[in-house]
């Protein structure tokens, strides 16, 4: 008898739901393999392995201290009373990321094992530690997909609940996300959490709930916006619209509730924001001139990779750099409208979200929301255009810089909630195509993630960012010792050793090895060599590396008082341009204490 009970349990009773849950895990764990095995490729992304090698820096107890030094940040952090210059030997503060996702790094990476020496292994497909981010990115990713349902629920009912859901995990650009090791969906969970407190604020408010309770709500909100700013910081600016419908939509002491969740926010982020202005001057570090990195001041990554950027040496420089930045914004407006907008979230259900801002609901809660969001998404436009770096020209879709993608599981639950208004208007009496319509549906809007898992397959890895190559020449030099490269956040992560990005000018070059620590290898990648040579290298502000590289590509020979003069057989082999101050090849690195100490 009771084991007759507990079977009618399962099928029918709370036994059901746990069922469900553990089905849903499953089935989700099981995509995630099948869309890693045909997809995924190791980081490629210049911001993931910043990030990356961020985290695993703070998991293995040197702090918030990065091994990709910028010029820039070189310049901006001041030095110690009792020396001159900063010193890297110490461990080069991190003035460029914000801290939340890094963070959520350290944890994962203090569980993964040392891939070890990749050099010698055959058949490298996988660098391990990047497995394990993105398997950390999809549990983000299965969170994001609860909080999808449980709004969709919220608003319409359970169907279109389930269709929302799993729209969004059959949406093949989260998944690229997922894999590329950025922090976007720490950032769409933070932003769904968002609405859904807001969600619970207004129908609070508005159904006359006590005021410790709102007041709490309040906090929330500008703790989770704060959370948020803390991931990219572009997106604190999100603290406006949500200031603007606390206030709004709040029956009572609605300033009061806003000056809370204005206060929460502050509190979150001031410390972080403390923390840059005594390291650097700037409240965000070097992420404060994003503004002006790909105007026509400063073109391309030139901003960041300046010792010392002058501002004073452009004819009317004040009227030059906001003229340039005014056009840099519209421009960018103009290519977000015309490009990402219709991309958004990565297929067409935003259509349906715009057609259903022309409909009325009944629902208050819902209509409210709605226009959050538009808000939102008018602000974040011209925002994404002005913060635009050269991060977006690397990937131009799957960046950290595409703020529009946070908001898109958003414009998902809407478009579906429109879809069902529209479906349930047409007579379909039979419930065998009622069912198959649906299902046409589902196929139709996930047809890119089927497409992805078709050949040919995406190369694992490949130059410039090939992890055994990059550890091979990165063990050239020691781990106190000083890279110079094209690709600083590659040797930072899958080299582990300290480099500073190659500088604008060449005399940078001298001036660092000079005053601050010895550049004992010069490494340039096929990512410049294989680049818009004449345009980017020999007509732009790159001209000094420009002739440099003519000469040793031409002549075969290196320049004369150039410091590094030891090369491998042949210049730039493999494309590749690689000096060192002395023969390191000879006895490759094996680990040895004898060779650290050389």
């Amino acid at each position: 008898m009771r084991l007759q009970e507990w079977i009618h349990r399962l099928e029918e009773g709370g036994g059901a739901k746990y069922i469900r849950a553990i089905f849903v895990v499953v089935a989700f764990a099981m995509l995630g393999l099948v869309y890693d095995t045909f997809c995924f490729r190791n980081f490629t992304n210049p911001e993931a392995m910043d990030t990356a090698q961020l985290g695993r820096n703070i998991a293995e107890g040197r702090g918030f201290t990065t091994l990709f030094v910028r010029p820039l940040s070189i310049t901006l952090t001041p030095a110690p009373p009792t020396n001159q210059w900063p010193r890297l030997e110490e461990g080069h503060r991190d003035i460029s990321n914000p801290p939340l996702y890094p963070l959520l790094l350290a944890g994962v990476l203090s569980v993964t094992p040392d891939p070890g020496d990749l050099v010698s292994k055959r058949g490298f497909s996988v660098y391990l530690p990047n497995m394990s981010i993105a398997i950390g990115n999809q549990l983000l990713f299965g969170l994001g997909a609860l909080l999808v349902f449980h709004l969709a629920r919220r608003w319409f009912n359970q169907q279109v609940a389930w269709m929302a859901a799993l729209l969004f995990v059959l949406t093949e650009l989260y998944w690229r996300f997922t894999i590329s090791g950025l922090s976007t969906m720490l950032l769409i969970d933070l932003v769904l959490l968002l609405v859904w407190l807001l969600s619970h604020f207004e129908e609070r408010s508005r159904t006359g709930g006590t005021g410790q309770k709102l007041f709490a709500h309040a906090a929330a909100l500008g703790a989770v916006t704060g959370l948020a700013m803390l991931t990219r910081y572009s997106v604190g600016w999100l603290i406006l619209p949500v200031l603007i419908f606390t206030i709004v939509w709040a029956t009572q002491r609605r300033w009061t509730l806003g000056v809370v969740t204005f206060a929460a926010f502050a509190v979150i982020v001031t410390p972080w924001i403390v923390r840059n202005l005594v390291l650097s001057g700037l409240p965000f570090g070097t992420a404060t001139y994003a503004v002006l990195e790909g105007a026509a001041a400063f073109m391309g990554d030139n901003l960041q990779r300046s010792l010392k950027p002058s501002f004073e040496g452009l004819p009317g420089h004040y009227w030059l750099i906001f003229v340039s930045v005014c056009y840099k914004g519209m421009g960018g407006v103009r290519e977000i409208i015309a490009s990402d907008f219709p991309r958004l979230g990565g297929n067409w259900l935003w259509a349906f979200f715009l057609v259903g801002l022309l409909v009325r609901f009944q629902n208050a809660n819902l209509s409210r929301l709605r226009w959050f969001v538009v808000a939102s998404l008018l602000l974040l436009i011209p925002i994404q255009a002005l913060t635009r770096t050269y991060l977006s020209a690397e990937s131009p879709e799957v960046n950290s810089e595409n703020l529009l993608v946070v908001f898109s599981p958003l414009v998902l639950i809407f478009g579906v909630g429109l879809f069902f208004v529209l479906f349930e208007s047409l007579p379909l009496p039979a419930a065998t195509i009622r069912y198959g319509a649906l299902a046409g549906f589902v196929a139709l809007v996930s047809l890119p993630f089927g497409l992805a898992l078709l050949p040919p397959r995406v190369s694992p890895a490949s130059p410039p960012y090939y992890p055994p190559r990059i550890q091979q020449v990165a063990r050239y030099l020691n781990e106190h010792e000083l890279w110079m490269s094209d690709i600083p956040w590659a040797m930072a992560w899958y080299g582990q050793r300290q480099c500073v990005w190659l500088t604008a000018k060449r005399a940078d070059l001298f001036e660092i090895d000079d005053y601050q620590k010895s550049v004992n290898g010069l490494f340039i990648s096929t990512r410049t060599t294989d680049s818009k040579f004449v345009s980017n290298w020999l007509l732009g502000e790159n001209q000094e590396w420009g002739g440099f590289l003519l000469h040793t590509l031409v002549r075969r020979e290196i320049p004369t008082r150039f410091p590094l003069k030891y090369a491998p057989v042949g210049l730039f082999t493999n494309g590749e341009l690689l000096l060192t101050d002395r023969e390191r090849w000879v006895e490759p690195f094996d680990g040895s204490e004898k060779q650290k100490k050389d």
